[in-house]
């Protein structure tokens, strides 16, 4: 029976209708009782017998999930190692070191966590985590705001990559991108007010390197003024005034062109499937 008849089925019941029709509907609760009695009795059991290992990676997953949420982050840990190296289904898997890695990092055990994290770097919800999550570690945990800022940057390169060839959806892919591109502008900020690791003038091609490529990078750099650079440029620029609420750029525009806030503020806003519109970012002069 189709689970969309079972209120019409009742309501038909209830108003003096035929019991017949019900009978499908108690055999399906049946099964789903008996299914449930059984589940919870294979719970119990791993519970009962901690000294018997398990071998399957779904139910190491489904314990160590278990563990979790009651507290019990050691075995946890513990569980969720062990169902990584069980071969899990490849979502699983991104989802059990994302656990892993979280609880690794209220463990501070930032090495095995950065592992994770970068384990877990590409073009998925895991993957965009664990870049958010690695550059707030080098940012907070090692100081290293340039690694932070190439990471952000990786991010962001992956998302046009992931977008050129339609490989995510555009809702999730815009909110992402508004993220991590507020995120790079504030690192941005903070590593041209830096002297200890000012941005070079070639820190865009930073985003392509690997982590053992931009460790190799010269510390002491210049930093890059937009203003200072824009002015230097006869051709090829246009400075151009809006109006109030006048619309700059429109997601399916033709991206041909790299825009720099003079003065005033701009308001970055997405449109939903219902045809409601929220704002997501303030974007101001480059200071």
């Amino acid at each position: 029976m189709n689970s969309g008849d079972i209120p019409r089925t009742y309501l038909d019941f209830v108003r003096g209708g035929n019991a017949e029709p019900l009978v499908p509907i108690f055999l399906h609760n049946q099964m789903d009782l008996r299914g449930l009695a059984g589940l919870a009795g294979r719970i119990l059991s791993i519970f009962g017998d901690q000294e018997k290992p398990l071998e399957d990676g779904l139910e190491l997953y489904g314990l160590s999930r278990i563990c979790e949420r009651r507290g019990q982050a050691e075995r946890a840990r513990t569980t969720y190692e062990m169902s990584i190296g069980a071969a899990l289904p490849a979502e699983t898997d991104r989802a059990a070191r994302a656990s892993l890695a979280q609880l690794a990092k209220r463990d501070r055990d930032f090495d095995r966590a950065r592992e994770l994290w970068e384990s877990m770097l590409g073009n998925s919800r895991e993957g965009y985590q664990a870049y958010e999550q690695l550059a707030i570690y080098y940012e907070h945990e090692v100081r290293n705001t340039r690694m932070a800022l190439a990471t952000t940057r990786e991010a962001l390169a992956q998302l046009r990559r992931a977008h050129r060839l339609a490989m995510i959806a555009v809702d999730r892919e815009v909110s992402m991108a508004v993220k991590h591109s507020v995120v790079m502008e504030k690192k941005e900020r903070k590593a041209s007010r830096s002297r200890r690791a000012p941005l070079r003038p070639a820190a865009t091609h930073e985003a392509l390197l690997s982590h053992a490529e931009t460790d190799a990078l010269p510390e002491q750099t210049t930093a890059l003024d937009p203003r200072h650079y824009l002015a230097k440029i006869d051709t090829g620029k246009t400075v151009r005034e809006y109006r109030e609420k006048e619309v700059a750029f429109s997601q399916g525009d033709t991206a041909d062109a790299v825009f720099y806030i003079q003065s005033g503020k701009v308001q970055l806003t997405v449109v939903s499937k219902s045809g409601k519109e929220a704002v997501v970012a303030i974007l101001r002069t480059f200071a």
